[in-house]
C-alpha cells in the first residue's frame, strides 16, 4: 500500500488508520489545523463530520483575526514577496530590478484588479536603455518575475492573470560550441608551468569541464571515490541533492582522466573557485590561444571565439559527443539533461556533420540490400529446366 491514499477531501488513509487534515487559504495565507488520527474501521461519515468541524473552527479563528487576508497594493505585495521568497543573492538582485519596473507601472494598483491584457501591453512596451525594444528572452524574464509574486503569496493553484499571457518566442539560440582545436589550445595555455608548483584550482576546474560530462555544481558534490582511475569511469551525482542521488556510471576519455588527476592533485574536491578567478584565467588563456591559432590554423572558423565563455566548454563537449555518436538520447544522458530540446540546442552545431554521416550510412544500407527479382526472372535449376523442356515437347 502507498504511504497514504486520499479517500475524501481532507481525509487520507495509510497502513495505521485515517488522517483528518483541514486547512483554509493558500500560499502564505494558509491556515492549517493539527492532524487528527482515527483507527481503521472508523465510518466515513464520522471522519467527514470531524473535517467539517475543523474547517468551521478555522474560519472562526480567521474571522477573529480580522477576516481573510486579501491582495493588497502591488508595491506592498512586492516588498512582502522579496521578504518571503527564497532566492539566491544574485537572483534576488535581478528580481528586485525587474519588480521595480513593474512597481513603477502598477505599484498603486490592487493586485486582484490587474487584467492579463494590461500585463501583455506592458511587456510589449518593455525597452532597453537605448530605447530599442527588449528581446523576447528579456520579456520572458520580466514576465516570470512578476508571475512568481502570485505563486509565492497566493499559492500555485490560485488565480493568476499571467496564465493568459503566453511566453514570447525566443527563437533558435545562437551557436555556442567552438572547434575542439581551440579548446585544446586553451587547455594547453592553462597547463601549469614550473616544477613542484601546486596546480591551480581554477585551471583544474576548467580542464574537467572541457573534457568530462559534468557540470560545476556536480563537481562540487563529487569525491575522489566517484572516479574509477583504472577503468576510466566516473559516477556523477544526480540532479537532486541528498543521499541516493548518484547518477549512472559514465566512460570518460584519456584527456578527461588526466583532467581529473590534476583536479585531485589540486585538492578541488568539495570546493568551488570564484567566478571572477575562473573568468580571469579563462579570458587570458582564450585570447592567447586565438592569437596562436590565427597564425598556425588560418582554416579554422574563429569568428565566434572572441565571445567564448567558460560554460561554452560544455557546449563544445556536447557537439563533439553528438557528432561522434550520432545519438541525441545518449548525448543527453551523458550531460544529465532532462529535456531533449536542451541537448538539441547544445549540439546543434554538429547536426550537419551527423546528417551527412547518416546519409552515407543510409546510402550504403540501400546499396547493400538484396535486390528484388520477380519469380519469372529467377534462374531455374537443372531439374526445373528439364521439366520445362518435357512440357514443351508434349505440347508440341
Amino acid at each position: 500500500m502507498r504511504q497514504h491514499v486520499r479517500i475524501a477531501p481532507g481525509i487520507y488513509q495509510d497502513a495505521y488508520g485515517y488522517r483528518v487534515m483541514a486547512s483554509i487559504g493558500s500560499g502564505t495565507r494558509r491556515i492549517t489545523a493539527p492532524e487528527i488520527r482515527y483507527p481503521l474501521g472508523t465510518e466515513l461519515a464520522v471522519l467527514q463530520a470531524r473535517w467539517h468541524r475543523e474547517k468551521g473552527r478555522l474560519k472562526d479563528e480567521q474571522s477573529r483575526a480580522g477576516g481573510p487576508l486579501v491582495r493588497g497594493l502591488v508595491s506592498g505585495d512586492i516588498a512582502r514577496y522579496l521578504e518571503t521568497a527564497t532566492l539566491s543573492t544574485q537572483r534576488k538582485a535581478e528580481r528586485t530590478l525587474q519588480l521595480a519596473w513593474w512597481a513603477a507601472r502598477f505599484g498603486k494598483r490592487r493586485r486582484d484588479a490587474i487584467e492579463s491584457a494590461e500585463l501583455l501591453q506592458a511587456l510589449n512596451g518593455l525597452t532597453k536603455e537605448d530605447g530599442t525594444p527588449a528581446s523576447p528572452s528579456t520579456k520572458n524574464k520580466y514576465r516570470h518575475a512578476f508571475a512568481h509574486v502570485w505563486t509565492i503569496l497566493d499559492g500555485k493553484n490560485a488565480a493568476n492573470p499571467f496564465r493568459d499571457v503566453k511566453q514570447f518566442n525566443e527563437g533558435e539560440p545562437a551557436r555556442r560550441d567552438q572547434p575542439y582545436a581551440l579548446i585544446d589550445a586553451i587547455m594547453a595555455q592553462l597547463r601549469d608551468r614550473g616544477q613542484g608548483l601546486k596546480p591551480s584550482r581554477s585551471k583544474a576546474f576548467l580542464m574537467v569541464e572541457a573534457y568530462a560530462p559534468v557540470t560545476r555544481a556536480q563537481l562540487v558534490r563529487m569525491t575522489s571515490g566517484d572516479v574509477d582511475w583504472a577503468a576510466s569511469e566516473i559516477n556523477t551525482p544526480g540532479r537532486k541533492k541528498g543521499a541516493g542521488t548518484r547518477g549512472q556510471r559514465k566512460y570518460i576519455s584519456a584527456d578527461a582522466l588526466e583532467a581529473f588527476r590534476r583536479f585531485d592533485a589540486a585538492g578541488c574536491w568539495g570546493l568551488k573557485p570564484s567566478k571572477s578567478s575562473i573568468w580571469r584565467i579563462f579570458r587570458d588563456a582564450r585570447d592567447r590561444a586565438i592569437a596562436e591559432l590565427k597564425q598556425s590554423r588560418p582554416d579554422l572558423d574563429l569568428s565566434r571565439a572572441a565571445t567564448m565563455r567558460p560554460y561554452d566548454l560544455r557546449h563544445s563537449f556536447a557537439a563533439l559527443t553528438f557528432e561522434r555518436t550520432g545519438d541525441l538520447a545518449v548525448t543527453g544522458q551523458y550531460l544529465d539533461h532532462q529535456d531533449a530540446s536542451t541537448t538539441r540546442r547544445y549540439a546543434q552545431g554538429a547536426m550537419p556533420a551527423v546528417m551527412k554521416a547518416a546519409g552515407l550510412v543510409i546510402a550504403k544500407a540501400f546499396a547493400d540490400r538484396p535486390k528484388y527479382q520477380p519469380a519469372s526472372s529467377v534462374p531455374a535449376t537443372a531439374v526445373q529446366r528439364a521439366a520445362i523442356r518435357l512440357v514443351k515437347r508434349r505440347r508440341g
